[in-house]
């Protein structure tokens, strides 16, 4: 066998093992792992140092109804600052987050009285609704019905019924406003009679304006407790037992004795008189055991 065969035989099988010694070549790269065989294992990726956003939860809304104007609170979970609210497919035009789980809104303008879905849009993720219904009362002003007595006293408990009342409610009593008023549907009010009501009409307004007409009341004043008496001064200023002494101040008409150094005197010894208003009283200073 001649040398030139043995070269060409060794070159023929050289490049059957994939080495090319001519070209200066290297030995092919490995062969991909087997299917089902996880990859040669490296370093981790790098996590994501931003936080994924809490998920918008909306769980409850009040009040329950309302016209153009009324303010509504809505709980949940997940709210940002980038939150908008819907009334069906009305963008609310204002919109101020107060925390994570509250918003506070107002019904816009232009719905017609109906029952809608109020909608949060936060800034990423999906829209989520509401599982109870808005009522869009009728933007009218307020109808009063005649109370169910015209003699009321303040600080009393009073239901008024009528049409058209949604928050903020305002109910005045002669000129005074009420500081509890809780509006209970539609056409139903509780508020307390304020203590410094007056006699006089009783008027409401609702966001659409003051309803007319106005209903006349009388407010029975409750008598408040009686004052306690203060002393000023007394005279004289010294005396033996028997001596009449005179004490000025004020509140003294509920006043039932005096006291002389933890003795009180009795009668006949002891009488009370008016002089000149309910500033003076005097009285018999005891007689004093030796």
């Amino acid at each position: 066998m001649s040398m030139r065969f043995l070269f060409i035989l060794c070159a023929a099988a050289l490049t059957v093992l994939g080495l090319d010694l001519a070209c200066g070549g290297s030995a092919p790269a490995p062969a991909p792992a087997p299917a089902g065989q996880p990859p040669p294992s490296g370093p981790p990726p790098p996590a994501d140092p931003s936080p994924r956003p809490a998920p918008v939860v909306l769980e409850a809304f009040r009040p329950a109804f309302g016209m153009e104007g009324t303010p509504v609170t809505l709980s949940g979970q997940g709210f940002t600052g980038d939150s908008k609210v819907l009334f069906g497919d009305t963008p609310a035009g204002t919109v101020r987050t107060v925390s994570e789980t509250t918003l506070e809104t107002v019904v816009p303008g232009n719905l017609a009285p109906s029952t809608l879905t109020i909608t949060v849009l936060p800034p990423a993720g999906p829209p989520v609704r509401a599982g109870a219904v808005f009522t869009v009362v009728p933007n009218s002003l307020p109808i009063l019905d005649p109370p169910p007595a015209t003699t009321v006293a303040a600080g009393a408990r009073l239901v008024l019924t009528g049409a058209h009342f949604a928050e903020p409610m305002a109910v005045c009593f002669g000129g005074v406003r009420a500081m509890d008023v809780r509006v209970d549907s539609p056409g139903q009010i509780t508020v307390t009679v304020p203590p410094g009501a007056a006699d006089g009409p009783v008027t409401v307004r609702n966001p659409a304006g003051e309803g007319h007409p106005s209903v006349p009341l009388t407010i029975v004043k409750r008598p408040g407790p009686p004052a306690s008496p203060v002393l000023d001064r007394f005279h004289p200023l010294s005396g033996p037992a028997g001596t009449v002494v005179t004490i000025r101040g004020s509140g003294f008409s509920g006043a039932i004795g005096v006291d002389f150094g933890g003795r009180r005197p009795r009668p006949p010894n002891w009488w009370m008189t008016m002089k000149s208003g309910p500033w003076s009283r005097p009285g018999r200073s005891p007689a004093r055991s030796r």
